[in-house]
């Protein structure tokens, strides 16, 4: 099942990174343009499209261009329908997907984005060597 980030409201806490464990509100208030580092380093990204007006208000100096717009939305999650087809999800069957289980909690993939692939190819599976890249 593919993983995803999704704040349901203005009180949904991040999950991962520098504000793990801080309510969506409070990253807006101190430090706006870390959602649009989510939104573009973090896979599968996505805030609620109905509070967007709430942001909008609660935050006017925030400036929600294409880039931020794109996380208001919803994540497509496995379903199951009728037919014999069974479980669907919103991928092709041909791609590979990343996986972020083996070194989640660490720098190089909570802050920095990496996958357990890319740490395995790029850090020879040590996430603690990403200070070597230039």
């Amino acid at each position: 099942m593919a993983k995803y980030y999704y704040f349901d409201d203005l009180f949904s806490r991040f999950t991962f990174g520098k504000y793990k464990f801080k309510p969506l509100c409070k990253v807006l208030l101190y430090d706006p343009n870390y959602l649009e580092w989510c939104s573009k380093n973090v896979e599968e990204f996505y805030i609620n499209p109905e509070i967007e007006n709430q942001i909008k208000d609660l935050f006017p100096v925030l400036k929600i261009d294409e880039v931020l717009r794109g996380c208001f939305g919803y994540p497509i999650e496995f379903y199951e329908e009728d037919d014999d087809y069974g479980i669907c999800d919103y991928s092709d069957d041909y791609s590979e997907r990343s996986t972020y289980d083996r070194y989640n909690g660490s720098y190089a993939q909570d802050v920095m984005g990496f996958s357990d692939d890319d740490i395995d190819t790029i850090f020879d599976g040590d996430p603690s060597a990403y200070w070597n890249i230039d």
